[in-house]
């Protein structure tokens, strides 16, 4: 990865094939892929930070996933977790949260759905991670995807999401408590 940050192609290439003559399912899947040049020019052009935590195969379909929901190729999503499945699983719960609040906010309903529909870890874990997605879509106008984010997450309850989702009658039922709230402390 050092290699490739600093663009030297020829000894990224040659460390590759040390990577691979240590561990030959990687050069399997590159080779199966996209082949092994275009797999360093990839990580010179685009990079990985967290090529060392997940390895090199896994790094670059977490990039080409990441690239599709980003684009809204759902198709290119669902094939990289399936040829990935651990992308899926309790470790992955981060990008998977990443994949989600991306596609939030960039109005990629079909990437949720599909992503969701892959049943994640995400969907299961309790409490549910934190994350941003919900309050971007109140605070971007993507109400619409709200739906499938509480699959995940639940909806605060309060007077911003409430008026965000166009819960008029939750809105109504908040103002007349928080004026009873008032009324009271006086």
């Amino acid at each position: 990865m050092c290699a490739c940050r600093f663009r030297q192609e020829a000894v990224a290439s040659l460390l590759l094939e040390r990577s691979i003559a240590l561990d030959p399912d990687v050069g399997r899947q590159i080779d199966g892929s996209v082949g092994r040049r275009a797999f360093v020019t990839h990580f010179i052009e685009r990079g990985r930070s967290d090529a060392r935590r997940a390895g090199l195969w896994v790094a670059f379909v977490m990039d080409q996933v990441s690239r599709a929901a980003h684009d809204g190729d759902v198709t290119a999503l669902v094939r990289g977790l399936q040829r990935e499945p651990r992308l899926l699983g309790d470790d992955w719960v981060d990008f998977q949260d990443g994949l989600i609040g991306a596609a939030t906010l960039n109005d990629r309903g079909a990437i949720i759905a599909a992503l969701l529909d892959l049943e994640p870890a995400i969907l299961r874990r309790q409490p549910p991670p934190p994350s941003q997605a919900i309050e971007h879509a109140i605070t971007y106008a993507k109400t619409h995807l709200t739906p499938m984010l509480t699959r995940i997450w639940p909806m605060p309850d309060d007077l911003p999401h409430a008026a965000g989702t166009g819960d008029v009658a939750r809105v109504k039922w908040l103002e007349k408590a928080e004026r009873q709230r008032e009324q009271g402390a006086r």
